[in-house]
């Protein structure tokens, strides 16, 4: 988490909302929620490759249920592109 904390920290949009915490638990908070929005798991906060892997293999695990991850906006946009990537892949292979 520490290098996608890193780059969160440059956000002027996270900057923004980290003016408004109140202490340290507020900022933790605050961090956890953003990360628990944009990636699968900590590990895939590490490369941006790693985030692709571990989000297609979320995707091969829920993909009859991805409206279980509506809430996380992010990681949702992540599977519904890999869902439409696989779509079209698959009408390519004619499979």
């Amino acid at each position: 988490m520490e290098v996608w904390a890193h780059k969160l920290y440059r956000s002027r949009r996270f900057k923004q909302r980290l003016k408004k915490c109140r202490n340290e638990r507020e900022v933790h908070s605050m961090l956890e929620r953003s990360f628990r929005d944009e990636f699968v798991s900590e590990y895939a906060s590490t490369l941006f490759c790693e985030d692709v892997a571990e989000t297609f293999m979320f995707y091969l695990r829920y993909r009859n249920n991805l409206d279980k991850f509506k809430a996380r906006s992010g990681v949702y946009k992540k599977l519904k592109a890999i869902q439409r990537a696989v779509a079209q892949a698959r009408k390519e292979l004619g499979t």
